[in-house]
C-alpha cells in the first residue's frame, strides 16, 4: 500500500513521532489521520544527502503539534527521547501522546513518563478513531487540517465538510486560554463600573476641597476676631489708644507741678 504524502509547506502540520521498530503500526494511525484531512510530517521526508538529524529538528520547530506514538520501542530508542524532550523541553510544542499498547504494558524513562504526567494521553489499541476523537480537541490540531476535507465524527458516526462543521470541531473557549477575547457584555460591565468608581472618586475630591475651603475660612476668620479684641483691649473709650493717653497724662502732671 503506498504511503501517505508527507506536507511540505507553510501550513500548521503535525510532526508525528515514532520508533522504527513499529513502522508498520504507525503507518496504519498516519493512514487513518491522513484520510481524516490532517497535514503530517513523518520521517518518510527525509531527504538523501541531508543531515536527517537537523531536517528532523527543523521539522520539530515549525510544527503545530507533536504527536508521539508510544509502545516500548519508544523509549529504548534514543532518537525518539532526543524528539521527544526537544519537543517538550525546548520548544514546548503541545504534544498529543498516543499510546498503540495498554498503558499499564507500555514502560517509558522516567524522564518521558514524568513529562507526561500532566498531559491527557489517548490510548488507541483497540479503537484506532480514539485518535480522531482527541484531535478535534484540539485547536492547534484543527489548524493541520486541509480546508477541504472531511471530518469523521466519532460520536454519531457522520462525516462532514470542515467548513459545515467548524462550530461543532473547535473546542469550546475557556477564560483561561490565551489571547481569548473579553465579551461584549463583560466589556460594558467594566466600563459601567469604572465610570462609577471615577464618579465616586470625583465626588470624594470635593468633598475634600469643600472641608478644606470651610476649615481655611474658620480659621482666617478666627485670627481676625482676635485681632479686633486685641485692638479693643489696647484703645480708650473715645478711641485713643491707652498708651497716647497715659503719655497725656503725664504731660498734664508735669504742667500742673510747674505751676506751682
Amino acid at each position: 500500500m503506498e504511503k501517505p504524502q508527507v506536507y511540505e509547506g507553510t501550513e500548521p502540520y503535525i510532526f508525528v513521532s515514532y520508533a522504527h521498530a513499529i513502522s508498520e503500526r504507525a503507518l496504519k494511525i498516519i493512514r487513518l489521520l491522513s484520510s481524516a484531512g490532517y497535514r503530517l510530517w513523518y520521517d518518510e521526508g527525509l531527504v538523501v544527502g541531508k543531515a536527517y538529524a537537523d531536517l528532523i529538528a527543523e521539522k520539530i520547530e515549525k510544527c503545530s503539534v507533536f504527536l508521539c506514538l508510544l509502545t516500548n520501542d519508544y523509549g529504548e530508542s534514543a532518537f525518539c527521547r532526543y524528539e521527544f524532550n526537544f519537543a517538550l523541553e525546548i520548544l514546548h510544542k503541545e504534544c498529543i501522546p498516543v499510546y498503540l499498547d495498554e498503558i499499564e504494558n507500555v514502560t517509558l524513562p522516567g524522564g518521558i513518563r514524568m513529562r507526561l504526567a500532566g498531559i491527557h494521553a489517548v490510548e488507541v489499541c483497540s479503537d484506532r478513531e480514539q485518535i480522531l476523537s482527541a484531535l478535534k480537541k484540539s485547536r492547534s490540531a484543527y489548524a493541520c487540517l486541509e480546508k477541504n476535507a472531511e471530518l469523521i465524527d466519532t460520536d454519531i458516526g457522520k462525516k462532514g465538510n470542515i467548513q459545515e462543521t467548524v462550530n461543532t470541531r473547535m473546542p469550546e473557549e475557556k477564560p483561561f486560554d490565551k489571547g481569548i477575547k473579553v465579551s461584549e457584555t463583560e466589556e460594558k460591565k467594566n466600563s459601567k463600573s469604572t465610570k462609577k468608581k471615577s464618579k465616586i472618586a470625583l465626588l470624594f475630591i470635593i468633598i475634600l476641597v469643600v472641608i478644606a475651603g470651610v476649615g481655611l475660612y474658620l480659621n482666617n476668620t478666627d485670627k481676625s476676631n482676635k485681632s479686633k479684641s486685641k485692638d479693643e483691649i489696647n484703645t480708650g473709650t473715645d478711641g485713643i489708644p491707652k498708651k497716647s493717653i497715659e503719655i497725656i497724662v503725664d504731660m498734664n502732671d508735669e504742667t500742673d507741678s510747674t505751676t506751682e
